[in-house]
């Protein structure tokens, strides 16, 4: 959720580099009164996005999954929304089934559509441009890096050909197999990080919104993080790997935005583990993540709650 502020992992275009600052502010002003629908089906994630969005003057409706987000669509005047940005893995309809149906439609096969989803390898990529969206930003994503890819889509519609695809694919492989020191700016001294949790997301959030707000958002948080930890507590005996796979992509998003990278970390072990089949390490690391989690709430109530 949000987002923002986790590891780069960038496609939509051939550059892969941290924006100058007056790129950044060249960005944000043309994004200015932009409407764009977010269809996510976590609570948490839509929230966090949508502060961090809001705060760039841009307007954000929400669907919280893929046949809430092809209702509005449908049912608004047309260029209501200037860019759709769609969760892959969504209960109802998946973000690609979503896409794929309004692509299906004369009057929305210009709409910019960019996968906003943990979902990040070469395989998922090519799912995303061969459904028919524009782009993919891999979760945990970095506020400047979404605000050029939605600068460029908004200025330019054009579907990405597979060809293209294919390319910046490879490029997003590369990218996301970047180890952390590559991206210096992640570990501000400011903002000193454990391995538990890295606190800029949440301390940017915490300039922008009112502070009960960010309390209620910091209690969102401890109990989303806790009811998963219950969660895959429950799995680890006999969870089977499509179980696995949906919560730990669930995982992902909501823990590497605001920065619990411990558990993003082992959300993305237990992705791998689920499509490989390895049943017994998917379970193991289920009881991982249960640890995990206590210790990232006593991290969140130290930082946050005792000030």
């Amino acid at each position: 959720m949000a987002l923002l502020y986790g590891g780069i992992m960038r496609h939509g275009g051939n550059l892969n580099r941290t924006p100058l600052p007056s790129e950044q502010k060249s960005n944000a002003q043309s994004l200015r009164g932009l409407r764009l629908l977010l269809a996510d089906d976590n609570e948490l994630n839509r929230l966090v996005a949508k502060e961090l969005l809001m705060d760039e003057g841009i307007v954000v409706d929400e669907a919280s999954d893929g046949q809430q987000a092809v209702d509005l669509i449908e049912a608004a005047a047309d260029n209501t929304y200037a860019i759709v940005l769609m969760d892959m893995m969504m209960p109802k309809l998946d973000g690609l089934s979503a896409t794929r149906r309004l692509r299906r439609s004369p009057r929305f096969d210009k709409l910019p559509i960019i996968a906003m989803t943990a979902n990040a390898s070469k395989e998922d990529v090519m799912k995303c441009m061969e459904a028919g969206m524009n782009a993919h930003v891999a979760k945990p994503i970095e506020l400047e890096i979404l605000l050029k890819t939605l600068a460029e889509h908004r200025l330019c519609s054009e579907a990405t050909t597979l060809e293209e695809a294919q390319t910046q694919a490879d490029n997003t492989a590369m990218v996301g197999s970047a180890s952390p020191a590559s991206h210096p700016a992640s570990h501000p001294a400011s903002y000193p990080a454990s391995n538990t949790l890295d606190p800029k997301s949440l301390e940017h959030l915490r300039t922008i919104v009112t502070p009960e707000r960010f309390n209620s958002l910091v209690d969102m948080l401890i109990a989303d993080i806790q009811q998963r930890g219950e969660l895959f507590q429950s799995l680890a005996p006999q969870g089977e790997p499509k179980q696995f796979r949906q919560h730990a992509h669930d995982l992902i998003g909501s823990a590497g935005h605001v920065g619990l990278n411990q558990l993003r970390d082992l959300g993305k072990a237990m992705t791998q583990a689920a499509k490989d089949d390895d049943v017994q390490t998917a379970r193991r690391l289920a009881a991982e993540i249960h640890r995990a989690t206590g210790e990232a709430i006593q991290e969140l109530q130290k930082r946050f709650k005792s000030q």
